[in-house]
């Protein structure tokens, strides 16, 4: 696995801004997770505001920015377009946008949703077209000392999503042949897909950039469904992961926000995760 993309030589925790504050103005959350206790946020499109002030809330609230992606029709609702053939164009225009964002808000990993398939539209059509635009994109952000994230998502979620299981995304790597592009490494979804977390972490730990939990069926967090994510962390930390840890779940309400990562302190006390900025 390529060097580690924390500050320090352990783990570090991150908060997914629209999950963790769902619902909620996601640059008003920026005070909300600090106060959480989280210095580090995953904020899948910032594009909202100009760079520049993004990196200013990021400084007001001491926060790291983990993880943006490219935008896609967000607003929209869109899924991604890098496997959708014919808006390759549009696809760089948004990698240029996202590498910008990146390179000011000092962001190491940049996510780009592959999409789904179009009616009627060709399966392996799409695949090729998906497999250029990430070479197309490794080769934009290479020379920057960035990673691509590419995420499965279950057919659950998105039934016409062209990734659903690690197997997807690993065979999509393996023929991009780059070591900037890595996998993203969702419990939820690998759970959705009937996968074991563990087996399917062990199984392409050296393929994996990026790690979220959050738990099943609801996107909960730990001790609010069927997977035990506290064991699932340990057991990333004991194969020595050191990377992000994104906490992608949403925040009951009824809990205090400075509880949020109580179930943390364990890792935190012996090191394993670590503080940042």
């Amino acid at each position: 696995m390529p060097a580690s993309m924390t500050e320090k030589n352990a783990a570090r925790l991150a908060a997914s801004v629209p999950w963790v504050c769902r619902g909620a103005d996601p640059f008003l959350s920026y005070a909300t997770v600090q106060t959480m206790g989280f210095d580090a946020i995953e904020h899948p499109f910032p594009y909202d505001l100009p760079p520049d002030e993004v990196l200013g809330l990021l400084k007001r609230h001491r926060l790291q920015m983990a993880l943006i992606y490219a935008p896609p029709r967000y607003r929209e609702g869109e899924r991604g377009l890098a496997c959708i053939p014919g808006r390759e164009e549009e696809f760089r225009h948004g990698i240029e946008t996202a590498l910008d964002y990146a390179k000011r808000l000092d962001c190491q990993l940049m996510g780009v949703l592959a999409g789904d398939v179009p009616p009627n539209a060709d399966r392996d059509v799409c695949l090729d077209t998906l497999v250029d635009n990430l070479r197309y994109a490794s080769d934009a952000v290479d020379r920057e000392g960035i990673q691509i994230i590419v995420e499965p998502i279950c057919r659950q979620r998105a039934p016409d999503f062209i990734l659903h299981t690690l197997d997807d995304a690993a065979e999509v790597l393996s023929r991009v042949q780059s070591p900037t592009v890595r996998l993203c490494f969702d419990t939820f979804h690998i759970a959705m897909e009937r996968g074991s977390v563990l087996q399917e972490f062990d199984s392409h730990r050296d393929m994996i950039g990026y790690v979220q939990v959050a738990n099943t069926p609801n996107r909960t967090g730990p001790g609010e469904g069927d997977l035990d994510l506290a064991f699932f962390v340990d057991h990333a930390l004991k194969s020595d992961w050191r990377s992000w840890i994104s906490c992608e779940y949403v925040h009951k309400p009824e809990s205090r926000e400075e509880s949020f990562l109580s179930w943390a302190s364990g890792f935190y006390a012996d090191g394993r995760l670590a503080k940042g900025l």
